[in-house]
């Protein structure tokens, strides 16, 4: 039976490999956080947190069935794997390093263990077979008692993301115009770019862009910060040039400092999500929006928050989905709705939840519940599953954000015996 490198990532997000590691290095190593999944760009897993000697390091993972398939894959000569801090293997053939020849230490995967464990799940896991065990049964179950097991898991979710807002505020010195920046950024990036963009937002205040005020000027610091002015561009394309010139002056009046230009995401990304695409999306916001986090407060219904998110890009942007490359068709640029819809489930939702909790007004808290249940569900692989395998329907976000909720907290870890439904199932049908 061959072992796909997909079942590895698997083995690997689950920590089903154990927590604690011996590296090649001889150095012990333990696991704190196995990072989120990344991207074709890039490496496997993103934000990976580790203990190697008593010494705390954050970074990326990147998981190869043997060590030479870093020299084969080209990582070495990548700039987007320099933040590289672990290479997970299961064969270990070959000493690593990145570009600027820093060594990387590996972890050597058991293979025989490993391929007792895609064996088992082969036959039988939602790893292998894209469904859940229950998909046959969840019928029988009361409609009314799932869904409100649903509900109580799309609550846990929000209190989650809204303690990541309560932790940026810390940050940031309580400071809620600042951490409603930072959140919205990030959302921004949806999936393939939130990390860049989280960076890319902690290198100038929304206090500094605030004072830079006009969208050409915004547009010049967002884009220069994110490293695509820094390249040589064509004289003929005088919009760019202009850009780099307007970035000189903010750079230096605000002593900036840009991000890497490689650590962006092109694959998988539509050409109306192209980070420069995002980029100028924001500028709009910022220029249109400088009181961002009372309009956010003051809104309450959907249509509010589309007008404050949807706002049209500068006529460059119109016509251009990257610095150099043409839209096919002339565009407003605005934010798409599926695209506010995530950035108000990923930002939004939590920083209303969040400042609901800090000022003890309960209006807030609503706002958000009353928000998720008017939009869309998601569509992606996991509500798929339950859709088409269990046949449940998903009316809202609210509901959809409850069922990733239960699938990420059990069904992705087969944890059934846990599960309120799978014992209602127990129950009913002992019954029959």
């Amino acid at each position: 039976m061959n072992l796909p490198e997909s079942f590895i990532h698997y083995v690997w997000e689950k920590g089903l490999a154990g927590q604690q590691f011996i590296l090649d290095t001889g150095d012990d190593c333990r696991i704190l956080k196995p990072g989120k999944r990344g991207n074709r760009d890039g490496p496997d897993f993103e934000n990976t947190e580790v203990i190697i000697n008593k010494q705390h390091l954050a970074g990326n993972a990147e998981i190869h069935l043997s060590s030479s398939d870093w020299f084969r894959h080209g990582h070495h000569t990548d700039p987007a794997y320099d933040k590289t801090i672990l290479h997970i293997v299961l064969k270990n053939d070959a000493i690593i390093c990145n570009k600027d020849g820093c060594l990387i230490p590996s972890i050597v995967l058991p293979a025989d263990e490993i391929m007792q464990l895609y064996e088992n799940y082969s036959e039988k896991s939602l790893f292998s077979m894209g469904k859940l065990h229950c998909s046959e049964y969840i019928s029988a179950v009361d409609p009314e008692f799932f869904m409100n097991y649903v509900a109580i898991q799309a609550k846990d979710r929000f209190i989650r993301k809204s303690a990541r807002i309560n932790t940026l505020l810390e940050q940031n010195n309580y400071d809620w115009p600042e951490t409603a920046w930072k959140t919205i950024a990030w959302a921004y990036g949806l999936t393939q770019n939130t990390v860049p963009m989280e960076w890319l937002s902690n290198t100038i205040s929304w206090k500094n862009l605030c004072r830079a005020g006009n969208v050409f000027s915004v547009e010049a610091i967002l884009l220069g910060q994110a490293g695509f002015l820094d390249k040589d561009l064509p004289a003929e394309n005088g919009y760019l040039c202009a850009l780099k010139q307007e970035y000189a002056h903010w750079k230096n009046l605000f002593s900036l400092t840009a991000i890497d230009v490689n650590v962006w995401k092109y694959n998988p990304v539509r050409p109306s999500a192209m980070p420069e695409t995002r980029l100028a999306q924001i500028a709009a916001l910022v220029s249109q929006i400088p009181d961002l986090f009372s309009e956010i407060t003051a809104a309450k219904t959907k249509k509010d928050f589309y007008r404050i998110l949807r706002q049209p890009v500068s006529g460059f942007w119109k016509s251009h989905c990257r610095p150099q490359t043409e839209r096919k068709s002339s565009s407003t640029g605005k934010t798409g709705k599926t695209s506010a819809d995530l950035i108000i489930i990923n930002a939004i939702v939590p920083l209303l939840i969040a400042f609901s909790e800090y000022t003890g007004n309960r209006s807030y808290e609503n706002t958000a519940w009353h928000l998720l249940k008017n939009i869309a569900p998601e569509q992606n692989k996991i509500i798929d599953i339950f859709v088409r395998n269990a046949g449940i329907k998903v009316c809202n976000a609210f509901e959809s954000q409850g069922l990733i909720g239960l699938f990420d907290k059990l069904c992705s870890s087969n944890n059934c015996m846990a599960c309120p439904v799978m014992n209602e199932l127990v129950r009913t049908t002992g019954h029959d």
